[in-house]
């Protein structure tokens, strides 16, 4: 399951970064082209449907919100979606947004869900992995290698995670779901030890690490549900 974190974990980091370069860009129509952009290639990275409800940016304050994000299952599984989130809520420190290190205050993370479904080809979350790392290969081959120094740095003073569940769901079941909760995450200072402070890539890592070690107790509790039905 830590594997199915991680890529989560990516997710959640991607549609931040993200957000962070919507502010910064200050295009007029911005909030519906952040929107078609992160379901197009979620969508691809995937492999299955990535929706978006609602992105609210304001360059005038720095403050971003994205709320409704779903990433959807693999044919044949009968849960509603494979991962949830609730709301990003961020607040971006706009007089650092021309330098090379961008302060980000707050970063507020809600209502987050990472549901596992299993079937006869294996969980929901093991066929979005394979798919996510074949569009990966996929990309290497195709792409030179970036410079992992150069760009915009960053550097987050409170990333929070909270509210927070893991779900297991199995055949016997018919769609419904065995939850367990996802204790709160809570990471400060985020590139504040780094000349220049973080990259985007190192932020990726930093959050998926955090899910991945703090999720210890609901993983250990959905996986004993699941034994209970694969057996």
């Amino acid at each position: 399951m830590g594997r199915g974190f991680k890529i989560f974990g990516g997710i959640i980091a991607f549609v931040v970064i993200a957000l962070v370069g919507g502010v910064i860009l200050v295009y007029s129509k911005l909030d519906s082209i952040l929107k078609d952009a992160v379901e197009e290639y979620g969508t691809q990275f995937t492999g299955v449907s990535v929706t978006l409800e609602k992105v609210e940016l304001s360059p005038e304050s720095g403050l971003g919100l994205i709320s409704g994000l779903i990433v959807g299952n693999p044919p044949g599984y009968q849960t509603d979606a494979a991962f949830k989130l609730g709301s990003i809520a961020m607040n971006i420190d706009l007089s650092s947004v021309t330098s090379k290190t961008i302060l980000i205050k707050t970063i507020v993370i809600s209502g987050t869900e990472v549901i596992y479904e299993f079937g006869d080809g294996g969980s929901n979350v093991d066929i979005i992995v394979k798919n996510v790392d074949q569009a990966a290969d996929g990309s290497k081959s195709d792409e030179p290698k970036k410079d992992e120094g150069s760009g915009k740095k960053l550097v987050i003073e409170n990333f929070v995670i909270v509210n927070g569940k893991v779900s297991v769901s199995h055949p016997l079941l018919k769609g419904k779901k065995l939850a367990s909760s996802l204790p709160a995450i809570r990471l400060k200072d985020i590139g504040k030890g780094k000349k220049d402070g973080a990259s985007p890539a190192e932020v990726v890592d930093k959050v998926m690490d955090a899910l991945e070690k703090q999720v210890s107790l609901a993983v250990g509790a959905t996986d004993r549900l699941s034994k209970l039905f694969r057996k």
